[in-house]
C-alpha cells in the first residue's frame, strides 16, 4: 500500500490519493456491508482526517490499518458511530524504547448499538446524575428499570452511574447496571484513561463501558459481530504499565470503596460516593500510550468531535 510519488504534494492529498485508489476502494468495497457504499466510506475518513489533521504526522500504515477494521466492523469513522485515535506506542524494548505516533481505530457508544442491532438487540444507554430518580428490580418477570432524568433544571447533579437495556428478538430484557466506583475502575483498566476522549467525554465512555458488559449478557449469535464487539472491547483495556515512559505522571483517580455498592442503593441515598472526585483536566492528563502488537498492524478525531 504505496503512496504515489509525489515530492511536491501535500501529506493531506498524498493520503486522499492512496484512499481514492482503485486498490484501496477494492479492499474497502471486500470489507463494508451492502448498506454502506465505498465512495461514501472514504468521503467519511477523508472528512475524519480534515477535521483532525495530526492524523497525517502519525505512522500511515496504522493510519490505512485502521481504516480498513473500520470498514470490516461496518461503521463510520464519523465521531459518532467510531474515531480515529492517535497513541504513542513503543515500536522498541522497555529499555530501549523507540515510541511512534500510530492510529487505531475506536467504536464509540452509537458504533456498539449499531452492531448491537445488526445482531437482533434492540438497546440503549443512559446516564444517571445525583438528581435524578431511578428504581430497578428483580422479579419472576425479569429485570425492570424506571428512569427519571432530571433535565429541566440547572443542576442535574455529577455522573453516580450509567445503565444499559438490551431486548433480544424474543422479547428477552437484560439491564447492565455500573455505579461510579465501577466505572472508575473500568476507566483505570483502559488505555485511554488520561486520555483527551475521558477528559471531555467520560459519560459517554462510561455508556461504551456498560454496553460492552450487558453485550456480554446477550445471546449475540451471529460469530461475526461477537468477534468483532469483543475485539473493541479488548482494544479498549489494551495497556501494559511497560509502554508508559519515564518519568511517569501522576494523575489522582478516585478509588473505589471497600463495600461494593449497587446503583440502586447509591440513588436511594440521594448523594454520590464519597471518593467521586472531579476528572482531572486535560492540561493534567498525560497522552495515552500504547503497546505495539507482534502481529499485524491494529486495525478512530476526538478532541472536536461530537460523540
Amino acid at each position: 500500500m504505496s503512496e504515489p510519488q509525489a515530492a511536491q504534494e501535500s501529506p493531506g492529498r498524498a493520503v486522499a490519493k492512496v484512499l481514492e485508489s482503485s486498490d484501496m476502494r477494492g479492499k474497502f468495497m471486500e470489507a463494508l456491508p451492502p448498506d454502506i457504499p465505498p465512495d461514501r466510506f472514504t468521503r467519511v475518513v477523508i472528512t475524519a482526517i480534515n477535521m483532525r489533521p495530526e492524523l497525517l504526522d502519525a505512522d500511515r500504515q496504522s493510519l490505512y490499518t485502521s481504516c480498513l477494521r473500520a470498514a470490516q466492523d461496518g461503521l463510520l469513522p464519523d465521531g459518532r458511530e467510531g474515531v480515529l485515535n492517535i497513541y504513542n506506542t513503543n515500536v522498541g524494548t522497555k529499555e530501549r524504547p523507540q515510541w511512534v505516533k500510530k492510529v487505531q481505530w475506536m467504536p464509540m457508544v452509537e458504533g456498539v448499538i449499531k452492531q448491537m442491532a445488526k445482531a437482533g438487540i434492540s438497546v440503549y444507554a443512559a446516564t444517571v446524575h445525583a438528581h435524578d430518580k431511578i428504581r430497578m428490580w428483580n422479579d419472576d418477570r425479569g429485570q425492570h428499570i424506571e428512569h427519571e432524568p432530571a433535565m429541566f433544571t440547572t443542576d442535574s447533579g455529577p455522573m453516580i452511574g450509567v445503565y444499559a437495556r438490551g431486548v433480544d428478538r424474543n422479547g428477552n430484557v437484560q439491564i447492565e447496571a455500573m455505579n461510579i466506583d465501577e466505572i472508575n475502575q473500568a476507566r483505570k483498566a483502559s488505555k485511554n484513561a488520561n486520555g483527551a476522549i475521558f477528559e471531555q467525554w467520560p459519560d459517554r465512555m462510561a455508556q461504551k463501558t456498560v454496553l460492552h458488559r450487558l453485550r456480554k449478557r446477550m445471546a449475540i449469535l451471529d460469530p461475526k459481530i461477537a468477534e468483532d464487539m469483543r475485539r473493541a472491547e479488548i482494544d479498549d483495556l489494551d495497556v501494559d504499565d511497560d509502554d508508559i515512559p519515564p518519568p511517569p505522571v501522576k494523575t489522582e483517580m478516585p478509588q473505589a470503596g471497600q463495600r461494593p455498592r449497587a446503583l440502586q442503593a447509591v440513588v436511594d441515598h440521594g448523594q454520590p460516593p464519597d471518593e467521586y472526585e472531579d476528572i482531572p483536566s486535560p492540561a493534567q492528563a498525560p497522552a495515552p500510550q500504547r503497546r505495539a502488537s507482534a502481529g499485524p498492524p491494529v486495525p478512530p478525531p476526538d478532541d472536536g468531535v461530537d460523540f
